[in-house]
C-alpha cells in the first residue's frame, strides 16, 4: 500500500494578521511500496502542533499528483489565508498530507507533520 506522509514542513512568517495571506512550502512523500493516487494537502493553525478538532484550517491546499513509492512533491509557493474569524495568538503551522483520506495507506494517522516555528495572529 501506499503511504504519504510530509517529509519536509517549511516556518510560517513570524506574525500575521487575520484574513490575510502568506506563503508556505511542504514535501508529500509516498515512502509505502505502491503507488499513491492524486490527494490534496490542507493545512490548519494548531496551538499545539497535532491535528485535532480545535485547529482552525486555513484557506487554501495544494493538490498532489499521483506518486510512485519513494516519490515526493514538492509545494513552494502555497498561498494559505487565515480566516477572519481566527484567535489572536500563537500557532504552528500543520500541513496534512491526503487529509481527505482519499488515498488507501497503510498507516493512516502519519499524515500531519507542524512547522517548527510558530506565527503569531493579530488584528
Amino acid at each position: 500500500m501506499a503511504d504519504l506522509i510530509e517529509s519536509s514542513v517549511g516556518d510560517p512568517p513570524a506574525s500575521i494578521k487575520r484574513g490575510r495571506s502568506f506563503t508556505f512550502a511542504d514535501t508529500v512523500l509516498n515512502q509505502g511500496i505502491a503507488s499513491a493516487r492524486a490527494s490534496k494537502t490542507r493545512y490548519y493553525l494548531s496551538a499545539d502542533g497535532n491535528k485535532n478538532a480545535g485547529d482552525k484550517r486555513l484557506q487554501g491546499d495544494r493538490a498532489v499528483p499521483v506518486l510512485a513509492p519513494g516519490s515526493s512533491s514538492v509545494g513552494t509557493a502555497m498561498n494559505l489565508t487565515v480566516p477572519g474569524d481566527t484567535d489572536i495568538g500563537l500557532y504552528f503551522v500543520v500541513a496534512c498530507a491526503d487529509d481527505k483520506t482519499d488515498v488507501d495507506e497503510s498507516d493512516e494517522e502519519n499524515n500531519c507533520a507542524a512547522s517548527s516555528g510558530k506565527v503569531e495572529i493579530t488584528k
